[in-house]
């Protein structure tokens, strides 16, 4: 709660970024996790929206009531049918197989990050 409290201060998005291995390690952490989630979901100032929209709204910010009124953070079902198209030319980026700091063999994996300026999502192979 002390991380998500400066939001108090500065009122900067406040990103939530997990990994499976970190949630299914442990049910006590996914419990915590959960009950940190429904907290969140039953403050009126809070949204869970992808990260392009919280940019969207840290380049053009808006109140609260602005936000009911333009409803920025909805959904729009169009742009979510487009169909993935390829990167022609992706950074690869390659990670070991061992999680830093963690025990456990996860497998190679290797992230193709495409130009985000031209809006190509990156691929994950395994």
């Amino acid at each position: 709660m002390f991380n998500y409290e400066r939001f108090n201060k500065t009122r900067a998005p406040f990103g939530i970024y997990q990994h499976i291995y970190w949630l299914a390690n442990s049910q006590d952490v996914l419990q915590g996790f959960l009950q940190f989630v429904d907290f969140l979901q039953s403050l009126d100032h809070v949204y869970f929206v992808p990260v392009s929209k919280g940019i969207e709204w840290i380049r053009n910010p808006l109140t609260l009531a602005q936000m009911t009124i333009n409803d920025i953070f909805s959904c729009n079902p169009s742009s979510n049918n487009r169909e993935p198209v390829p990167c022609p030319e992706p950074q690869v980026c390659y990670y070991p197989e061992s999680v830093p700091g963690g025990e456990q063999n996860m497998g190679s994996e290797f992230f193709g990050v495409a130009n985000p300026a031209e809006g190509i999502p990156g691929i994950l192979f395994s």
